[in-house]
């Protein structure tokens, strides 16, 4: 069963490597708050979207009125996330038939996917379909994140059209 209220209730967090006689200044460790297990290492040009940046795009999303919340999913103890949105509109259609597709938004910890928002004919929850979605928006780890850099309602524009 899924809980629809449910929410990322931990964080990724940054914390120095500390090895005796050497100097890690351009790596640190990144970790889960909940049960500080180590997720990857980074380059200090690694910038992580956090859980909290999930739950507010979410919320935007959920603003919108056309979407459910179906719940996340983690793989890999965390290292890969994604959440998934049922489309509540009837009025789509695609070469007569109706469209229902699942608006997905979809982060890595570990580097291994951009952050993107995407869609999906299906709510996969199986780790191999993590990239199997058809991505409307997305955005490298290489800078600190911006929730304004998402504009939601080109997203779903996009997602419509």
């Amino acid at each position: 069963m899924i809980d629809l209220n449910q929410k990322l209730n931990w964080e990724v967090e940054l914390k120095e490597i500390i090895i005796p006689g050497q100097n890690q200044p351009n790596r640190f460790a990144l970790t889960r708050t909940d049960n500080n297990s180590l997720i990857d290492i980074k380059s200090n040009r690694y910038h992580p979207v956090y859980n909290r940046d999930l739950e507010t795009i979410k919320d935007r999303i959920l603003d919108t009125q056309g979407f459910d919340f179906k719940g996340y999913q983690e793989f890999s103890g965390g290292k890969r996330i994604l959440s998934f949105f049922e489309n509540k509109r009837t009025d789509l259609q695609l070469c007569g038939q109706e469209v229902r597709d699942y608006l997905i938004i979809g982060n890595s910890h570990d580097s291994s996917s951009k952050l993107f928002i995407g869609t999906s004919n299906y709510m996969f929850r199986c780790e191999n379909q993590f990239s199997e979605k058809v991505r409307s928006f997305q955005m490298r780890h290489d800078q600190p994140f911006n929730i304004d850099d998402i504009q939601i309602d080109q997203v779903i524009n996009s997602y419509e059209t």
